[in-house]
């Protein structure tokens, strides 16, 4: 009674809520792949500075996408978890943790977004030299053996305490200059006494070793 056209008002309300929404999407999407350096599915790297070119909302429609898929949840995180994330994205704290699913991690010049699960990420059997697409972190590596003996080896996630050859697998990826971050998801070969290779270490001697391939078949 008080004003006839409520109904039209609310109605173009709601539409021009959506073409926002659309422009939103659209900002994020782009600033994502913009900025996106790192994609191993299971857990994700973006460069900050690249990032913060954005407005807070654009951010924060990304960090809901970002994590919502790695998650798979369509319906999205509430705002207390986007304003913590964005937290970490500015500096103001190191680390967040979303529902014990995700977290976010500021590493110098760098945002890594990585699922939480208890390691190995990732584990398939090694009986042989060849390639080995690991599903995980879509990345496909190459296994060398040496010729002579046969193998019970396993292809999997980097583990705290892991040792090669008496030493720390954590300082030889500290030294490869590895973040901190992306270590426990680095592909190692293991047997039943210890990590026996890494990949892409350059340094590792005649033997056993990992090579990251840039595409399947090369």
């Amino acid at each position: 009674r008080i004003n006839p056209r409520a109904v039209s008002s609310i109605a173009s309300l709601a539409a021009i809520a959506r073409e926002e929404g659309a422009a939103l999407d659209s900002m994020s999407v782009r600033i994502e792949h913009e900025s996106c350096v790192l994609d191993w599915a299971m857990i994700k790297a973006y460069r900050v500075q690249e990032l913060l070119k954005a407005t807070d909302a654009v951010l924060k429609r990304m960090i809901i996408n970002v994590v919502s898929r790695m998650i798979d949840e369509p319906r999205g995180i509430d705002a207390i978890q986007v304003e913590a994330a964005l937290d970490v994205l500015k500096g103001a704290s190191r680390a967040h943790a979303i529902r014990r699913k995700v977290k976010l991690i500021r590493e110098g010049d760098l945002l890594f977004v990585h699922r939480i699960s208890t390691g190995p990420h990732y584990a398939k059997p090694v009986n042989r030299e060849g390639l080995f697409f690991i599903q995980e972190i879509k990345k496909t590596v190459y296994v060398i053996l040496p010729q002579d003996g046969s193998y019970d080896l396993q292809l999997r996630s980097s583990m705290r305490g892991d040792r090669i050859r008496g030493r720390k697998v954590s300082d030889r990826l500290s030294k490869m200059k590895v973040p901190c971050a992306l270590r426990p998801f680095w592909p190692v070969l293991a047997s039943r006494e210890g990590v026996v290779a890494v990949a892409a270490d350059e340094n590792a001697p005649a033997g056993f070793k990992v090579v990251w391939e840039q595409a399947h078949g090369r």
